[in-house]
């Protein structure tokens, strides 16, 4: 599980390597393809992302794999790149951030208890299937897509049904799972692109509910247990 003071540490060396690179390779921030995001989003908000990336001097490499990342001279990472037609080729920058998602800290877990994402495997009511007594909220469930937000809402639907659950056995209900597919992405310090349901977000209503301080604001009520990203404990 590790301890607060790791990854601290990698986060300082993080910042320090960001600001000595002069260019960086990040590999990921969406699926492969020709736009950059996940295809669930629409396509408005992807091209958005796109045009807003190259008006930064972003060069995108759609529709390729990276197959090897080389440490060569100080400063600077050779990462091996195959298009869809399996042409190879090498991109060199001077700091290298792989994006390709999270991994679920679930290795603790009995494998029975686990799917092939390595997720533990989740009912409606947030019980772990096979065994009601334990239950799941955040990134290491399967039941819903990995967004920061799910965690502390799945977590209040889990404190809301227990005192019924363990005192007087009554059914835990189900979890009301977001359809909507909301997402709102920061691009840049002025910019952004998203959506609520079918409708794309304006990019200034990205960087003012999101962007302009990423909720940073509130991260002493996070770090003492008073809040999450979506539901607030203690004033």
């Amino acid at each position: 599980m590790g301890t607060t003071g790791r990854p601290l540490e990698r986060l300082h060396k993080l910042h320090r390597d960001i600001s000595r690179a002069k260019t960086i390779a990040v590999v990921g921030g969406g699926a492969i393809g020709d736009l950059p995001l996940s295809p669930g989003m629409i396509p408005g908000a992807r091209k958005q992302a796109k045009v807003e990336l190259e008006r930064m001097n972003v060069k995108l490499v759609p529709n390729s794999t990276v197959t090897s990342t080389v440490k060569k001279a100080a400063g600077v990472v050779a990462v091996e790149v195959k298009d869809k037609n399996g042409k190879a080729s090498t991109v060199e920058a001077g700091m290298y951030i792989p994006a390709t998602g999270v991994t679920p800290n679930t290795s603790f877990v009995p494998a029975d208890m686990l799917d092939s994402k390595g997720q533990i495997k989740q009912s409606k009511t947030l019980q772990a299937e096979s065994y009601p007594d334990i239950f799941v909220a955040g990134e290491a469930g399967s039941l819903e897509a990995s967004k920061a937000q799910m965690a502390g809402i799945q977590a209040v639907h889990i404190v809301k049904s227990l005192p019924g659950y363990v005192l007087r056995g009554e059914a835990v209900p189900e979890h009301a799972v977001d359809t909507k597919n909301t997402i709102a992405v920061t691009l840049g310090r002025s910019k952004g692109t998203g959506q609520f349901g079918k409708w794309k977000l304006p990019s200034f209503m990205v960087w003012s509910l999101k962007g302009r301080n990423l909720f940073t604001e509130g991260l002493g009520a996070f770090a003492a247990g008073k809040n999450t990203i979506s539901t607030t404990y203690e004033k």
